[in-house]
């Protein structure tokens, strides 16, 4: 199985937890490994090119866990990476 999710849309991580839960009956493991980066020094940066850095970098990171939690938590099993 292949999804395509952004991992900045709630909803998009949601579904994406939904499809794997219906498609497997659980969810076992989630690795977060989106990240992004400018390459660029730090004192050319934009306002907007460093909140994009930290929006995929950690609210991203943050977003999956919460999405993706849930349905260990219920069951009582699994880890986030």
């Amino acid at each position: 199985m292949r999804l395509a999710t952004d991992v900045l849309d709630r909803r998009s991580l949601s579904d994406a937890a939904d499809a794997i839960v219906n498609a497997f009956g659980q969810i076992d493991v989630v690795l977060y490994c989106a990240g992004v980066n400018k390459k660029m020094p730090t004192l050319e940066m934009t306002d907007e090119d460093w909140q994009w850095i930290v929006d995929t970098n950690l609210t991203g990171a943050v977003r999956t866990y919460q999405v993706f939690a849930k349905p260990m938590i219920a069951r009582k099993s699994g880890r986030l990476i």
